[in-house]
């Protein structure tokens, strides 16, 4: 075994059983280069491949990545460094939980414009939600993912037969006067008082 694969070896090794100086977190192998640690409702991946390139990410249970890095395993002090920033991360607390918001529309076009104007302004307002868009047609495959669901007003008639098929979470009509001129900061208000209501 040359010099590389052994400090890889070491350092895979080493990562396995340091997840234990961080308390709370388990840890499992998924195949032989790749690690994944738990924490509370958030996981992070250390994946070192054989050509001795690495990656490391945290994601949160919705999927939202938090921490990402991908670098060529060169010095092993760096590596550690490395791994240590990520498992900084990955145990972090006051991590800001955000509800996710998804707008849907007949083809999902409109509300993806929508989508990037109002995550811009949530993210300038440091507002605790996440929105997405998605076509009709694919909502009730992705619902499960979000805690709030927004109907465009033009397809305003599907609303009730969303609510038949999705019984557990929250769904409501965004209103023309909102939709059609793009008004974020209404939508943020009415995405606040429908989270309070339904609370």
């Amino acid at each position: 075994m040359d010099l590389f694969k052994e400090n890889r070896a070491v350092f895979h090794l080493w990562a396995w059983m340091h997840a234990s100086d961080y308390e709370g977190v388990t840890v499992k192998q998924k195949d032989h280069e790749t690690l994944i640690f738990m924490y509370e409702d958030k996981s992070a991946t250390l994946i070192m491949r054989e050509n001795g390139m690495h990656e490391e990410w945290v994601n949160d249970r919705y999927g939202d990545m938090h921490f990402y890095l991908h670098y060529e395993f060169k010095h092993y002090p760096l590596a550690v460094s490395f791994y240590r920033a990520m498992m900084k991360e990955l145990t972090r607390k006051g991590t800001v939980h955000k509800e996710r918001v998804l707008l849907c529309c007949s083809g999902g076009m409109t509300t993806s414009y929508f989508k990037m104007k109002m995550n811009n302004y949530l993210a300038l307002s440091h507002a605790p939600y996440s929105i997405d868009a998605a076509a009709l047609c694919d909502v009730p495959a992705i619902a499960h993912n979000y805690d709030l669901i927004l109907v465009a007003p033009q397809i305003r008639y599907a609303t009730d037969k969303l609510r038949e098929t999705i019984k557990d979470i929250p769904i409501d009509t965004i209103p023309t006067d909102i939709f059609a001129t793009y008004d974020c900061a209404k939508l943020y208000n009415r995405i606040q008082d429908l989270y309070n209501k339904d609370k």
